[in-house]
């Protein structure tokens, strides 16, 4: 259950972050979103459902007209949960296909190389997956995070065994 509720509220996010790109690029045909994850690698078992649901928001918005005319495009490239992969992978989203957004990222050790990246590009990401305090802390204007970090989950775990 708490999967799904992860899952549907990061799809959710995502659809909100991509109203916001495509009303900034009106004379876009499309919504373009890049996604970064593990479909080959050691993590593909918790990223996967990750990706099902994304694809099946972004064919049901789009299904529906799109998001203010404009369809949303997911491209998907696997990174096989190797850090220096995905950072290949989002300098190529942010520089050569000039996407609106940027998710997936699923692996937590390669955020503070796709930090500068993101940042230089003005693009946004959505996190769904990496807990790391890094990603929002100090703020970070164009990292999202999905879910909260370790230290916040055990914040709350403690206070809930009180």
């Amino acid at each position: 259950m708490h999967k799904r509720v992860v899952i549907i509220l990061g799809a959710l996010v995502v659809a909100l972050l991509a109203v916001t790109a495509a009303a900034a690029r009106s004379t876009a045909d499309e919504v373009l979103i890049g996604w970064s994850g593990d479909k080959s690698g050691p993590t593909v078992a918790s990223q996967a459902p990750a990706l099902a649901g994304l694809r099946t928001y972004f064919k049901m918005v789009n299904d529906a007209g799109g998001v203010n005319g404009h369809k949303i495009n997911m491209v998907e490239k696997d990174d096989a949960y190797n850090v220096a992969k995905e950072l290949e992978i989002v300098k190529g989203f942010v520089n050569d296909d000039k996407v609106d957004l940027v998710t997936g990222i699923g692996n937590s050790s390669g955020f503070a190389s796709i930090l500068p990246v993101l940042n230089a590009g003005k693009t946004p990401a959505l996190v769904n997956q990496g807990t790391l305090k890094t990603n929002t802390w100090p703020f970070q204007p164009y990292m999202f995070q999905g879910n909260c970090n370790y230290g916040d989950q055990a914040d709350v775990a403690l206070a809930y065994g009180a």
